[in-house]
């Protein structure tokens, strides 16, 4: 069961609640039992792990030794002159 954080607007009292997926978004304050609690969103850490990821797959390996694209023929002569 996931952790929820709540924020009283009448109260401004915020605390956590251990609820289950399928139930609503509780309503009242647990402090002042208004029915002013919202339910507040916060950020979540991902970790991508294994291969087929960006950051595995495409990872620059070594100090910037990358070879460069071949340039197309229009941009050298327009380089040139």
């Amino acid at each position: 069961m996931p952790l929820y954080r709540y924020h009283c607007d009448e109260c401004g009292h915020a605390f956590t609640l251990l609820e289950p997926f399928h139930n609503d978004s509780l309503k009242i304050c647990t402090r002042c039992g208004k029915l002013a609690a919202r339910r507040e969103i916060s950020r979540v850490g991902v970790v991508y792990k294994g291969s087929g990821f960006h950051s595995t797959d495409y990872r620059r390996n070594g100090g910037g030794n990358h070879r460069r694209a071949p340039e197309r023929e229009e941009e050298k002569a327009a380089q040139e002159g």
